[in-house]
């Protein structure tokens, strides 16, 4: 178990397991695996949740990369970039309802003044409801 623990610890590669995924491979609980190697255990999640981090982050850009350039594209086709119009031309595993992908595309909206910012918004309907 030790030295599994050690490989898994000492491994450089891009992907890390999980401690759940090591102790399925060992056939034995995540808690036997903390209480037996306490410290080994600490390191693995450590470096599992670095990685979910990146990974994270990755998808965070690639979907705010993807969703800038098809709001570009619609519009200078002289189209107005519907959240309908973006959703048919991003990729299947891109989803609208994800929030990197939503705020650059809000984000698009009030860049290419197609809609104002939300701070005037705010002002413009404070001043409706005054009068």
């Amino acid at each position: 178990m030790r030295k599994v623990l050690e490989e898994a610890v000492n491994d450089d590669s891009v992907q890390c397991p999980s401690l759940s995924k090591l102790a399925a491979r060992l056939g034995c609980r995540q808690t036997t695996l903390n209480r037996r190697f306490p410290e080994l255990a600490s390191k693995i999640k450590e470096r599992h949740q670095k990685f979910c981090d990146i990974r994270k982050e990755v998808r965070v850009k690639l979907f705010r990369s993807l969703v800038h350039d098809v709001v570009i594209r619609i519009h200078k086709a002289g189209n107005y970039p519907s959240q309908w119009r973006v959703r048919q031309a991003l990729p299947s595993f891109v989803d609208m309802r994800e929030p990197a992908a939503y705020d650059e595309w809000k984000r698009m909206l009030v860049e290419l003044e197609l809609v104002e910012c939300s701070a005037n918004v705010e002002e413009k309907s404070d001043s409706f409801s005054k009068s």
